[in-house]
């Protein structure tokens, strides 16, 4: 991510969704694949490794609740992102296994690249395996609207100089902004330069559509 006007984002690598389902299901080749190989080829500019994580279980392997997983290159922590209370327990046992899964790769790279030394030996300790830092987050409302905070506790995490005020936000303000998030997605979709949209000349109406969706998701 390239530097903004008003706050630098830390360089970042968004590691895909299917990392973890080749995690979960002991796929090796997968695993190799997806997060190996996706590991060891980060440049050395990267900070921070994003992992969005969809928790699974027998009754719902597609996945039921999405979650937030970080590496901080800088500190050498995990750090665990999460909008529901309920999901808190079970969901970070399956954070820890895909921790788990990287940090041999993670290992290999800081050795490769000669770097920090000091958390390379840090990292080989079994410890770091039993817990990662639960970040208190603000929580989403009654709406499904898990993947929508997971993007926006990524924003926030790259932009480290407002990222500790809006951890400190309140639940109706962070389901107010989760909900302009959610506008604001759909607009960059649809005004990709490879379609022929032409919404983006006013954008002002999208003010008026966010309060509209949060109105009709108020009433369902």
């Amino acid at each position: 991510m390239a530097d903004s006007v008003e706050h630098r984002y830390a360089e970042s690598a968004f590691m895909t969704p299917y990392a973890w389902f080749f995690v979960k299901t002991k796929e090796k080749d997968g695993i190799a694949k997806f997060v190996g190989e996706f590991i060891l080829n980060h440049p050395i500019e990267v900070e921070r490794m994003f992992i969005p994580m969809n928790y699974m279980t027998k009754e719902n392997p597609a996945g039921t609740h999405w979650t937030l997983l970080e590496y901080d290159f800088s500190e050498g922590e995990w750090n665990y992102y999460n909008s529901l209370e309920g999901y808190k327990s079970n969901s970070k046992k399956q954070a820890l296994i895909m921790a788990n899964a990287c940090m041999p790769y993670l290992i290999q790279r800081y050795d490769e690249l000669n770097l920090s030394p000091q958390i390379v030996d840090i990292k080989r300790e079994p410890l770091v395996y039993r817990d990662i830092f639960t970040k208190f987050v603000p929580e989403q409302g009654h709406h499904p609207d898990c993947l929508i905070f997971v993007c926006y506790y990524m924003k926030m995490s790259m932009k480290s100089q407002v990222r500790d005020k809006w951890l400190k936000l309140g639940k109706e303000d962070a389901v107010e902004k989760a909900n302009k998030k959610r506008v604001s997605l759909v607009l960059k979709m649809l005004t990709d330069l490879g379609n022929s949209w032409a919404i983006d000349a006013n954008e002002d109406i999208w003010d008026d559509v966010a309060r509209q969706c949060d109105e009709d998701a108020r009433q369902m």
